[in-house]
């Protein structure tokens, strides 16, 4: 005997769907400014949101460096790479 359609729990809270633009329109419409700011110490500013953006007086570091180095691939390129036939990338 199978479950009912509605008896799946991989669908609950799926009973009624609305469009995309619905959705949007009831997301802003839950959501508002926060209001106010206000200035904390470093030590207890975490789990809050920035009011502002926050930005550098001068480059940090002071010179060009890298966490670790290293190259990006994309993976596509790779996938039919092997130990035997290795794909060869062009650093661009």
């Amino acid at each position: 005997m199978s479950a009912a359609p509605h008896d799946d729990v991989r669908m609950r809270g799926f009973h009624a769907r609305v469009t995309l633009a619905e959705a949007r329109d009831r997301i802003v419409d839950a959501v508002a400014p926060l209001g106010a700011s206000e200035e904390v110490e470093v030590r207890e500013a975490g789990g809050r949101l920035l009011a502002a953006d926050a930005v550098a007086p001068r480059p940090l570091p002071a010179f060009d460096r890298a966490a670790m180095d290293g190259y990006a691939v994309r993976a596509d390129r790779t996938f039919a790479a092997t130990a035997y036939d290795p794909v060869v990338l062009e650093v661009a």
